[in-house]
């Protein structure tokens, strides 16, 4: 969007915006879009494979929000509702593909697992790091995202993919350490 039409632009308030698309008013109603695409189609392409699942999932969100923003009682800022209905739509399909499969408790490991630390040095672009996420398998890109980026708590993870909390440590436990591996591969090849 250009400077000039941003000066142009009103920005409307929250509630402005949601009785505004409530009514049906299609500047409003683009207004919404506009605002909150590109940080919810972000999130959509960490827990996607690719880009064109994550513009398929992008669709459906702004199906749901568009449906259910009648129910948004101003308790937190609009952006954040969507964020959370974001997530919870992503989860729904992740269920619904019956993805839990791949979330294979190892219990007896339990004790066993540390800690992964990713070395801060290396600096990878953002687009070659978002291709590592969503080159893991399902379940510890899914695990990763909610624990590491969308700061969810392993009861609540456990909670909301049916799993245990054991799991969920083992999932995020074998995600930084793929993660850890592709950036150290991805860095050497760098070095070179």
């Amino acid at each position: 969007m250009s400077l000039r039409h941003k000066l142009m632009q009103k920005l409307f308030t929250d509630k402005e915006l949601v009785e505004g698309v409530i009514l049906g008013n299609p500047k409003f109603q683009k207004e919404l879009y506009s605002r909150y695409s590109g940080a919810l189609f972000a999130i959509c392409k960490r827990y996607a494979k690719n880009t064109a699942e994550a513009e398929d999932l992008m669709q459906d969100v702004f199906v749901k929000i568009f449906l259910n923003l009648h129910q948004f009682r101003f308790e937190s800022s609009l952006g954040f509702w969507a964020k959370r209905l974001t997530i919870n739509s992503l989860l729904n399909y992740i269920k619904k593909k019956n993805i839990e499969n791949n979330f294979v408790s190892t219990d007896e490991y339990d004790n066993e697992i540390q800690d992964v630390r990713i070395n801060d040095d290396v600096d990878v672009p953002y687009e070659v790091l978002l291709n590592m996420v969503q080159k893991l398998p399902l379940g510890y890109r899914t695990v990763f995202n909610m624990k590491e980026i969308d700061g969810y708590e392993n009861k609540e993870i456990a909670s909301l993919l049916g799993c245990t909390e054991s799991t969920v440590r083992t999932q995020l436990f074998k995600a930084k350490k793929e993660l850890k591996q592709k950036i150290e591969k991805w860095s050497q090849n760098e070095i070179k």
